[in-house]
């Protein structure tokens, strides 16, 4: 493909590997900044998914005991203070670890959830889809169930569900077959064998077109899942020179597919690699340049407009660290990584999901110096927002008070607040007037009402109050408009 005509490493994987090593993350550095969203006593947080509202989902997990693991799906969001909160979604009663992985613009959220004890009997993992509960008391899951024959279902990819609410994952059989899964209407209908032929699969991400992506295992060879008029036909993605196996992780809605390579001994490496149509329609791979020092890649998701996000590894005074990388295009036609942000105790890191306004999500240790203990913390990054929220359709009513008897009269400011983050405050006053007024001419009820002073100097041309209306987004921008109500002189023409 023309546009990334400029990526390095198309003939030889094992060249690409040294090769790439000499790209400066610095020069192409985004202005990204890391948020911490936290972690609790004695757990650790991770995100996976985020939508293009910012609503953000993971989980909260710690070991227990030497053989019991506890894990709670958690839902981030921003608050008017721009600050994010975080709470408990629901959880199945036969399997209380929850492990929500992707979260759509609707709020759908999808994921999988285990038992505490995998030496019970019955299936120890489902596929769970989670809904804003009806009654308000938050998100309520539903069991998908595992298909029929098989014993237990699951969902491990970075991009599991689609705006259309579909979910891929796979499940597994007592005698050790696995299959690609599509759950195409969750709770509706029964899930889609992608792979019901001979040969084991898992599916690990879905376009909003339905086309899927994941692997062939154990020989892990990537496979792409095409959606036809007659269902879905499955293809083998080809691997660079060199690579042995590989596995597709996510795929958007130009046909761009995100995943890894690997490279046999004596030379291993794991490569980030990026599929793409050529020209002829076939797909094509591309390795993922590395930053300086860089001996391993991997990429996790991409969004909308071709931006990747993962992790490299690096070897850190003889301990190897993954560190969380975006790639975008930077010059244009070649994606360029950049080490993202992190918070000083830092000790690794790793990104997960991004959305379409280029927000990242993933995880990262930090280590707490008061403990001497490292923990893992959800964390997001995004770029700071400097653009104010969008004020429109402003109105008063009513926008003339008659008569002048010098009462107090309701006005209702009619106007529409909107922004990229999808929460505004907004706010009323302080009113100025052309005439000499006081604070007990004018009241403010609320946002969208106040109370003005029918009244106006007898030898004057008419009162007229201005209502500032000031709408305020999380990250402090401003934006504001002004609506006149009048209290005329009089009713002559």
């Amino acid at each position: 493909m023309a546009r990334l005509c400029a990526l390095t490493c198309r003939t030889a994987l094992l060249c690409a590997v040294a090769a790439l090593a000499g790209v400066d993350p610095a020069s192409a550095a985004p202005p990204l900044r890391m948020v911490d969203l936290g972690a609790f006593r004695g757990y650790s947080t991770t995100a996976r998914g985020i939508n293009d509202a910012g609503e953000i989902v993971g989980e909260k997990y710690h070991f227990i005991n030497e053989d019991s693991f506890e894990s709670h799906g958690l839902l981030w969001r921003r608050g008017a203070s721009g600050q994010y909160s975080w709470t408990e979604i629901g959880e199945l009663a036969e399997f209380p670890n929850s492990y929500p992985r992707s979260i759509n613009n609707s709020g759908r959220i999808a994921g999988y959830a285990e038992v505490v004890d995998f030496a019970v009997m019955g299936p120890p993992v489902q596929v769970v889809m989670w809904e804003k509960d009806p009654s308000g008391g938050g998100y309520a899951p539903t069991d998908l169930g595992t298909p029929y024959s098989f014993r237990y279902s699951e969902a491990l990819g970075y991009n599991v569900l689609n705006e259309a609410g579909q979910i891929v994952g796979s499940a597994r059989a007592y005698a050790g077959a696995q299959h690609a899964y599509l759950w195409a209407e969750p709770g509706l209908a029964p899930p889609v064998d992608l792979s019901p032929a001979a040969g084991d699969f898992e599916a690990r991400g879905v376009s909003e077109a339905g086309f899927v992506v994941g692997a062939s295992v154990p020989q892990q060879r990537p496979i792409l899942w095409r959606k036809d008029v007659g269902g879905y036909t499955q293809v083998e993605l080809p691997m660079p020179p060199g690579a042995t196996r590989g596995t597709a992780y996510d795929i958007n809605d130009e046909g761009q597919i995100v995943g890894v390579v690997n490279t046999p001994p004596p030379a291993p490496a794991t490569v980030a690699v990026i599929w793409e149509k050529s020209a002829l329609g076939a797909y094509e791979p591309h390795a993922l340049a590395l930053p300086p020092g860089g001996l391993n890649g991997s990429a996790h998701a991409i969004n909308g407009s071709g931006e990747v996000v993962g992790r490299v590894v690096f070897n850190e005074s003889g301990r190897m660290v993954g560190r969380a990388v975006l790639w975008r295009e930077d010059p244009p036609g070649q994606l360029t990584p950049a080490l993202l942000d992190e918070l000083p105790g830092t000790t690794a890191s790793a990104a997960y999901g991004v959305n379409d306004r280029g927000q990242i999500v993933g995880s990262a240790s930090i280590l707490d110096t008061a403990t001497s203990t490292v923990l893992g913390h959800a964390v997001l990054w995004e770029r700071p927002d400097e653009t104010p929220p969008t004020i429109g359709d402003v109105s008063a009513f009513p926008a003339v008070l008659w008569p002048p008897n010098r009462e107090l009269v309701d006005v209702t400011i009619g106007y529409q607040a909107t922004d990229d983050s999808g929460s505004v405050a907004c706010r009323l006053g302080p009113v100025t007037c052309n005439e000499t007024t006081t604070a007990a001419d004018w009241l403010v009820l609320d946002d969208h009402r106040i109370q003005l002073r029918s009244e106006r100097h007898g030898k004057g041309s008419g009162r007229l109050y201005a209502v500032p209306i000031e709408c305020r987004d999380p990250s402090g921008n401003v934006a504001s408009q002004v609506v006149a109500v009048a209290v005329p002189h009089d009713r002559r023409r």
